[in-house]
Order: structure tokens, then C-alpha cells, then sequence
């Protein structure tokens, strides 16, 4: 029986003082068995190292370098609010990003993929793919390209590591222990720790890049993925447009104040929110059918209706059981269907959407979703009337 794991995103890209071709700091946990990166193992419990700040159960940075931090948790909330950028539906462009080669003047080029599936009404990553674009060594005028993708895999009560690339025809590979490859002159190591961290540093590019699956026994493994950049590699990051948002570009903070500037919402979670449901990719294999639409309904809508849709409070967007039961077997697509019934209704006051939302929660949903004070409004309201 073959069990995938699932990772839940959460990104740090820090200006990290990596050395070139260092090895991955996860040998520092002699009594920890879950500690993560830049820890120190401390009468049992795993700390971060001394001016590093993070969960030292996963990930711990450089306070003083710090570039942009974008990190969720799974047990706290579902979909949307403070974490809203780990719950990303479908296929996602996680960081976009270039920085100078340590080893000539040319510039590499990184964007990092997440693949999400929800797990009672969470999401998490089940699959991650990077993709690194150089100059080629025989003609520095065009580019070469790497594509890797990475899954953690469970056999016989045994964790293995899969990964695929293009240039050797996307054949499964499983990691077995460290390596290091070397591709387009650019040393790529790959680090497994006992902590069930898998780290790969592209050291010519200055990227550190790690990732942890989720694991339902262990409460303290945080698991995830974040990013690195040395500072001396000169990182520099694509610039926002409404309709191609990757989610770290300098900071979140000022992610959501792009959001808000271009499109009128005032409310940096409301903002955060509109981010997360118009995020969607072009068709790449994991996109929810109906999250184009969705994504182009929520931005042609009425900006006061809009707002209702986005509201924090909004039970549709904010209870893992609700939104678990109205997508039957889990199906995103199913869970945008619903959105879809909301949107519509909420900013063209669809009579038709609002009883189809209603029957879906009635048909789904059991009596203890039914019967909480929210859902049991929404169903005790008169579609007919009007929407302010």
C-alpha cells in the first residue's frame, strides 16, 4: 500500500549568509529527532541557534537578514484569514525570483511550484517543483533549464523521497541518502536528514531550498517549505500585476498593500483573501476546473458586494467543516462550485445561486454542520431578498 505525504506551504526567502557548496545545517540534533534547519538540541528540546528566530521544529532564520517571511500553519486555520497564503487551491507559483551567479556574471532564474490537495477541509502540498533557468554554457545567449519535481512517499512504514527531472526524461528517481549532481556548471547538493527534512542547495545560485512532509503522529514537526537567497547573489523579484500574483515578492506585508492599492479594499484580511481565490495558474495538471471563473467572477464584481464575499467573518470561508462536507470527496472543484454559487448570488442577487449554495450544504452536509448558528442562518434565509 503506497500513502502519499502531504506538505503544508510555508515559505521564508531570507538574504541567509549561505556559503557556496556548505552542507545543510540538520546535524546538529544528536538527542532531537525533529528538530529543523539552524537549530541547537538543548537538554531535549529543539531551539533556534543564537539571532535566528522561526519554529525550530522546521525552520529558524537570520533575524538580522531577513527579506520576506510567508509562513502558515495548518492546525490553525482553514482557507482563509492571518495564514490565508498556505491555502492556495490547486497549482501554485509559490516564489519567483533571480539572482546573480556566484560563479560568473550570469543570472539564474527560480520558480518554485506547490501542488495542494485538502485533507478535512486543510490544505497541504502533495507535491512541489522547482525550476531553475541559467544561461547555457555553450551559448550564453539562450537559456537552459531545469525542472525538478519532489514527492515524499510512504512504503512499508518506510519514507522515501522521489524526485523527476526534465533532462533525464522525468524518470522516478528515489533519494537513498545524500548526493550531489551537477548541472549546467552549477553544483546542486541534496541533503536527508534525520529529521525527514529534504534539503537541496543550488549553490551557484545561491538558492537553499527545504522541505518537510506532513506527518499526523508527531505533533511538534512543522511541515513545509522555505527558501533561502544569500544576499550576495543579489536577489531581485518579479513585480506584482493583478492577474500574476506569486506570493513572495519582498515581503507580505507589502504584498497585501499591492493588493489593496490596485483593487480598493481597505481591509488588509479581505485583501489577503481576494489574493488567495484569484491566485490561480493556466491549466498545469492540478487546477480546480471551476477556479478561472471564480477568480474572473470575484473581479468583476460590485467592489461593496465584493466585500461580502471576502468578509473575514464569512462562514463559508472560515469553517473546516463546512467547507470539507460541500466538497464531496474532497474535490476542489466541488469546493469552487459552491464559491461560484455564493459569488454569483452575493453580486448579481441570483435567486438560483443561492437555493443551488443552499442544496449543496443539504445534501453534503451532516447535521452538525447544518445545525451550527452560521450555516443555519445562511440556510433560514429568504434568497428573494435583496443583498446589500
Amino acid at each position: 500500500m503506497t500513502t502519499s505525504y502531504f506538505f503544508t506551504v510555508c515559505i521564508f526567502v531570507s538574504v541567509a549568509q549561505l556559503t557556496p557548496g556548505a552542507v545543510a545545517d540538520c546535524n546538529n540534533t544528536c538527542d532531537c529527532n525533529n528538530c529543523g534547519f539552524n537549530t541547537v538540541c538543548v537538554n531535549g528540546s529543539c531551539q533556534c541557534k543564537a539571532n535566528y528566530t522561526g519554529n525550530p521544529y522546521f525552520h529558524c532564520y537570520d533575524v538580522d537578514n531577513l527579506y520576506c517571511s510567508i509562513s502558515s500553519d495548518p492546525r490553525v486555520r482553514p482557507f482563509n484569514g492571518p495564514s490565508y497564503n498556505a491555502n492556495i487551491m490547486g497549482s501554485t507559483r509559490m516564489a519567483s525570483l533571480r539572482t546573480t551567479r556566484s560563479d560568473a556574471n550570469q543570472s539564474c532564474e527560480l520558480t518554485l511550484f506547490t501542488y495542494t490537495e485538502r485533507v478535512e477541509g486543510k490544505l497541504y502540498v502533495k507535491d512541489a517543483q522547482y525550476q531553475i533557468k541559467v544561461p547555457s554554457p555553450s551559448n550564453p545567449t539562450r537559456n537552459s533549464s531545469l525542472v525538478v519535481q519532489i514527492t515524499a512517499v510512504k512504503r512499508n512504514n518506510v519514507t522515501t523521497w522521489t524526485i523527476k527531472n526534465n533532462l533525464q526524461g522525468f524518470i522516478p528517481q528515489i533519494i537513498t541518502g545524500n548526493f550531489t549532481v551537477t548541472v549546467f556548471n552549477c553544483r546542486i547538493q541534496y541533503y536527508l536528514c534525520p529529521s525527514r527534512l529534504l534539503a537541496i542547495n543550488i549553490s551557484c545560485c545561491g538558492i537553499f531550498i527545504g522541505f518537510r512532509p506532513f506527518m499526523t503522529k508527531d505533533t511538534k514537526d512543522m511541515p513545509g517549505i522555505f527558501v533561502e537567497v544569500e544576499s550576495a547573489n543579489k536577489p531581485l523579484f518579479d513585480t506584482w500585476e493583478p492577474t500574476n500574483e506569486p506570493l513572495c515578492l519582498g515581503s507580505e506585508f507589502f504584498d497585501i498593500l499591492r493588493v489593496m492599492n490596485v483593487t480598493g479594499i481597505s481591509d488588509p484580511t479581505k485583501a489577503g483573501t481576494y489574493l488567495a481565490l484569484t491566485n490561480g495558474l493556466p491549466a498545469s495538471g492540478g487546477e480546480p476546473e471551476n477556479q478561472p471563473q471564480t477568480s474572473a467572477d470575484l473581479k468583476f464584481c460590485n467592489a461593496a458586494r465584493r466585500l461580502l464575499v471576502l468578509d473575514y467573518e464569512w462562514f463559508a470561508l472560515s469553517d473546516a467543516k463546512l467547507i470539507n462536507c460541500v466538497s464531496v470527496n474532497e474535490g476542489l472543484d466541488d469546493l469552487f462550485l459552491f464559491i461560484r454559487w455564493i459569488l454569483n448570488w452575493r453580486c448579481t442577487n441570483s435567486v438560483l445561486r443561492c437555493n443551488d449554495a443552499k442544496n449543496q450544504i443539504l445534501t453534503n452536509c451532516g447535521p452538525n454542520v447544518i445545525n451550527q448558528p452560521a450555516v443555519s442562518d445562511f440556510l433560514n434565509r429568504n434568497c428573494s431578498s435583496p443583498q446589500n
